[in-house]
């Protein structure tokens, strides 16, 4: 795995030099060496264009520059690709691979376009931002932190909008046409090529070893996933993953399939009308707002719109044809696998630095179900204290459509021992870590 970044600027002002930087220190995350470039200027009606590319590189096996096409001894193509390198493409015409995961820059000389692609089952991440009128080109990183970044210094619209806070705290993550980290936008998959849980193999069981630091690590993923997560399995899958790296360069499993998710989703569509009505049935309730999403519900519809302090007048509730599981099935192959489960994937396996493949045919893992209820009420952990730090802080959610008082309210409750809120603080804890990022 490795890491790739790079600038189009055709407006005829230069790129600035802290604009590469910031791309470099980002990917720099992603591997172990320097930062391999390519750079060019072309003189056009505009002025001068300006291409930089970038690539980092993580293992000696990776591919360690930009790869630079030439002929009659010109270049005209360049090509930055993160992805196995047997798969790289090394001659013309360019031809990427159909079943691979990875995400790749094409820089043409004949067209002057640079062409940003992912491809496979959409494993390797890839960020872009539009300059516009700001600049007459694209960034784009494989972390979106210095796009966000950029962004800011263009004055390119950063409004959190309040529904992808709110969808937010439904999923723990964002799917569809919101976005945390507008105006930067993920680059769409070429191809629709999905991953499903294994429904016919026995998930292997790992026991972890040790003390792992959770919130260094926790700092960590937030950093490496430039944006926030609501997945405690992560940081289980982080370790797992650092443990297996000393027995294999490269770690290769499916993924999970939750029959249990299925048949309460199955008893909320059948009997949701008379379970509303009895006490303490906040899924029943939500199940007309929330649909199949119901069994993925991180906060209660009522908490939502309490934590933002807005209505929330547009729950995610995607409809599918076919029985329930038919739903929850094309809902994860849609939005929840490549949306937030490979994500995560990746992220783990950077700050593991070790190579993860996941497939379809392969035996998924199971991680080790960690103490978050513990851990958060504990005032000597590491992650208790992390987590009082920022639940303390008045300004942790500073320019976010975040009702602070009704924070500290749950945090109280829970630490207390009068509420169990585990799940949502982790969620706004790492919505919080994440608005401390810098580039």
């Amino acid at each position: 795995m490795s890491g790739i970044a790079g600038i189009l600027r055709r407006d005829g002002r230069p790129i600035p030099e802290k604009w590469v930087n910031w791309l470099e220190q980002a990917i720099s995350q992603r591997g172990s060496d320097g930062a391999g470039k390519f750079q060019d200027a072309i003189d056009i009606s505009t002025g001068t264009l300006e291409i930089v590319l970038l690539h980092q590189q993580m293992g000696t096996s990776d591919i360690s520059q930009p790869i630079v096409f030439e002929r009659d001894d010109e270049h005209v193509a360049a090509l930055v690709f993160d992805g196995p390198a047997d798969c790289a493409p090394h001659s013309l015409p360019i031809t990427l691979p159909v079943d691979v995961p990875y995400a790749a820059a094409w820089w043409d000389v004949s067209d002057l376009q640079l062409h940003l692609i992912r491809g496979g089952s959409g494993q390797k991440p890839l960020y872009m931002l539009d300059l516009g009128e700001a600049g007459d080109g694209i960034v784009f990183c494989s972390v979106p932190t210095p796009l966000k970044a950029i962004a800011c210094e263009l004055e390119l619209g950063n409004e959190m909008p309040v529904s992808a806070v709110q969808q937010y705290l439904q999923l723990g993550f964002v799917t569809g046409d919101l976005n945390l980290i507008s105006p930067v936008n993920i680059v769409q998959t070429t191809a629709e090529s999905r991953l499903s849980p294994s429904t016919n193999q026995t998930p292997i069981q790992h026991a972890l070893a040790g003390s792992p630091s959770s919130a260094t690590d926790l700092q960590e993923l937030v950093a490496q996933l430039g944006q926030p997560f609501a997945d405690v399995s992560l940081l289980s899958r982080l370790w797992t993953y650092k443990e297996a790296r000393n027995q294999t360069s490269v770690i290769q499993h499916g993924l999970v399939l939750d029959i249990s998710r299925a048949q309460r989703a199955k008893s909320l569509a059948s009997w949701h009308g008379i379970q509303s009505v009895l006490p303490g049935q906040t899924a029943a309730k939500d199940w007309v707002k929330f649909g199949i999403t119901t069994v993925h519900a991180l906060c209660s519809f009522a908490m939502i719109e309490q934590i933002t302090g807005h209505e929330y007048e547009s729950p995610y509730s995607p409809r599918f044809d076919g029985s329930i599981e038919e739903q929850l099935t094309e809902f994860d192959a849609t939005c929840r696998i490549p949306d937030s489960e490979l994500r995560g994937v990746d992220a783990a396996a950077m700050v593991a630095d070790v190579e993860v493949c996941v497939d379809g045919d392969s035996e998924p893992y199971s991680f080790e179900p960690i103490p978050l209820a513990t851990w958060f009420r504990s005032e000597q952990g590491d992650l208790g204290q992390l987590a009082g730090d920022i639940f303390t802080s008045t300004n942790a959610f500073d320019n976010m459509p975040i009702e602070h008082s009704v924070v500290e309210k749950l945090f109280e409750d829970h630490r207390s021992g009068r509420g169990s809120h585990e799940e949502v603080l982790f969620a706004l804890l790492t919505l919080a870590l994440w608005l401390r990022l810098e580039v």
